[in-house]
């Protein structure tokens, strides 16, 4: 399946494979049959009638086997991988309340079953002794312990996507998440899932060696810079969930900011605000295919500025997490690009970075909506907005020199000129219609 990663699939292929051919008591349930067939359908571009007949009879069937859960691990992963797929499926077409609620319902359950915990026992750090005293036991959803190693692995790489798919797309969607800041997360970033033999061991030992240590906050080790392992043994999935975490924690430092502009003369808001740039710009070295990140690396000029060093595509995958550490940056220098021109510059080289990594996409490819096209509707208007500024100088910057005026039309045209092939079918009006108040852009370009 050379799509998992990018839909979120965190079931073991071979026992997939394996439970369809399987006797009736171990096959996977009808409706997650049917959600791997409803998208099977859609990223082939197998146009049929079938497909919407489909995706109702596999949300009606998701609501027969929500009850499963509590019954074994396995049922519990079954209905997060159906509501997972059914979750990109609906954005994917432009679905996108709906799209939500599926997403909001996977957060739901993986909290509620407390995969975010590799003791599923202990309480949360912050509850009141009070409250804990109480007998609330009759309440509480209890996992079932998972039969083997793969459950193990699979429950762990359920909670990661489920994680980075609520953090990312809230964050870019501007909606607050359905698992908040005060979550403790202490399972281990998620390895790479491999196609190993049922019998093999290989991918439980490596998560678990790959653990932060019993009752450790992964995520807030991660931000304290406790982990500054590079790409190379991070999976896919753990650089997802990264970047998502990047861009979280970007817009709390930015909401603290806004609420009382005199936090920035904090020293733990300047310890955590240049901690958290660092991090930014360690992970993007880490993300394949990646662009150069850095001022210095990038041309200032001319459109061979935006080719890309090799002709190949690269998955959108790694675009998607470029895009998400660009927007990170963007957001956390925003509030300060008036007034510091190194800001200034480090938004404008993560827009430029975004119109770069664009250079690799296949535009056909994207006959659908995802909502990192809202990441890069806002890199045209900063590099739109750097243009406009130079304009009105009249002269170049000359203490934190940027870009040229030609490079930035150049990548202007790069972002722009994507868009404007996604404008034509994007499935969401809204979307579409902002859409066509950027493209205007194009013409101002052409009369310069």
């Amino acid at each position: 399946m050379p799509y998992a990663d990018e839909l979120g699939f965190f079931l073991h292929i071979p026992r997939v494979r394996d439970s369809l051919v399987a006797s009736s008591s171990r096959r996977i349930p009808i409706a997650l049959q049917n959600a791997i067939i409803l998208l099977h359908l859609h990223i082939t571009e197998t146009k049929t009638a079938f497909e919407l007949t489909l995706l109702s009879t596999s949300l009606r069937q998701l609501a027969d086997i929500i009850p499963s859960c509590s019954a074994s691990t396995r049922d519990l992963l079954h209905v997060l991988q159906t509501e997972v797929l059914l979750t990109f499926y609906l954005f994917r077409v432009g679905r996108t309340v709906e799209a939500r609620y599926h997403s909001g319902a996977a957060a739901s359950l993986i909290l509620a079953f407390r995969l975010h915990s590799s003791s599923p026992s202990e309480g949360e750090p912050n509850t009141p002794a009070d409250m804990q005293i109480m007998s609330f036991d009759i309440f509480r959803t209890i996992l079932p312990n998972p039969i083997d190693d793969i459950d193990q692995t699979e429950a762990i790489h359920a909670f990661w996507n489920v994680f980075t798919l609520d953090k990312s797309m809230s964050a870019v969607l501007g909606v607050p998440p359905s698992i908040g800041r005060s979550i403790r997360v202490t399972v281990p970033w998620p390895g790479r899932m491999q196609e190993v033999n049922l019998s093999d061991q290989d991918i439980h030992l490596m998560n678990r060696g790959r653990g932060t240590g019993p009752g450790v906050d992964t995520v807030q080790q991660f931000l304290d810079g406790g982990q500054n392992e590079k790409g190379d043994s991070d999976s896919a999935l753990a650089l997802h969930a990264k970047a998502a975490v990047l861009l979280d924690k970007a817009n709390n430092l930015v909401e603290q900011y806004t609420s009382d502009s005199r936090v920035q003369d904090t020293q733990s808001f300047r310890t955590q605000f240049m901690s958290l740039d660092i991090l930014i710009q360690r992970l993007q070295a880490s993300v394949p295919s990646s662009p150069p990140s850095t001022t210095e690396t990038l041309p200032s000029s001319s459109q061979s500025s935006l080719t890309p060093s090799s002709s190949h595509f690269v998955s959108h995958h790694s675009v998607c997490m470029q895009s998400l550490l660009c927007l990170a940056t963007i957001r956390l220098h925003s509030p300060f690009r008036e007034s510091y021109p190194q800001s200034n510059a480090k938004i404008v080289t993560a827009a430029m970075l975004i119109a770069r990594a664009l250079q690799c996409v296949n535009v056909n490819k994207l006959q659908y909506f995802d909502p990192v096209i809202i990441i890069w509707i806002n890199a045209s208007f900063v590099i739109h907005a750097e243009i406009t500024r130079l304009h009105a100088l009249k002269a170049w910057p000359t203490q934190f020199p940027v870009h040229g005026e030609e490079g930035l039309i150049q990548a202007l045209r790069t972002v722009l000129g994507v868009l404007r092939d996604i404008a034509d079918h994007c499935p969401v009006l809204t979307l579409r219609t902002k859409l066509e108040t950027v493209l205007p852009l194009l013409e101002y370009l052409d009369t310069q």
